[in-house]
């Protein structure tokens, strides 16, 4: 059994805190791959056990930019607003837009922006970091609606062929989520096993297999 976390959000210090963890909480895993910045993290110093594998990653600004980067690093791109989110959304390249929350709202991610991304045949993939996502929903005092907005648009994104990635990180702290955690609340929302499968383990896989492609 396989653990992806593409570790969009970490920084430096939350990346190796959270391996030292996953080595410890993850055991059951036959392999974890995880994905840190090596421009800002010394790999060869993380605490890696022999079971984890770690792909470099880079934050984009600008994502017309991904085409020149994306052979490097497994890009990733955090939008400003609601039309940058857009805009990226009809980059003719595949790469995570990661799914920002604040603590009242889910962010730059919308019915408009799954129909671009839909009509996109290099359709990017939504990366949604479901530790930020728990985090917040802990802390805010009517959490149905906001959990009701993310369940329906991950949904919407599902059946127009989007392609959804979840990642366990938060940007808040270190709190790994464990796979079968993950499978059982979307299970409790009521998505379908193949739509489970489809954001736990078959994308992520896509996403590996198109990095270390050459073409």
């Amino acid at each position: 059994m396989m653990i992806f976390d593409l570790l969009g959000w970490l920084d430096g210090e939350g990346a190796r805190r959270y391996l030292d963890l996953a080595t410890k909480l993850f055991g059951e895993y036959d392999l974890i791959v995880g994905g840190v910045d090596p421009d800002t993290l010394d790999v060869d110093r993380l605490p890696i056990s022999s079971a984890m594998a770690i792909l470099p990653r880079v934050q984009v600004s600008d994502p017309f930019s991904i085409r020149t980067r994306k052979n490097a690093a497994v890009p990733f791109y955090k939008p400003a607003s609601l039309s940058e989110a857009r805009r990226a959304a009809k980059v003719r390249c595949r790469y995570p837009i990661s799914l920002l929350v604040n603590s009242t709202n889910i962010k730059f991610f919308d019915e408009g922006e799954i129909l671009i991304l839909s009509q996109n045949r290099f359709r990017p993939y939504v990366e949604v970091c479901i530790g930020e996502i728990f985090w917040r929903l802990s802390r805010v005092e009517r959490p149905l609606p906001l959990m009701h907005r993310f369940v329906s648009l991950l949904e919407h994104a599902l059946k127009e062929g989007v392609e959804v990635v979840l990642s366990s990180c938060s940007t808040s702290e270190v709190l790994p989520v464990l796979g079968t955690q993950v499978d059982a609340v979307l299970l409790n929302l009521g998505f379908s096993r193949t739509e489970r499968r489809t954001v736990l383990l078959v994308n992520p896989a896509e996403v590996l297999k198109r990095w270390i492609s050459p073409a």
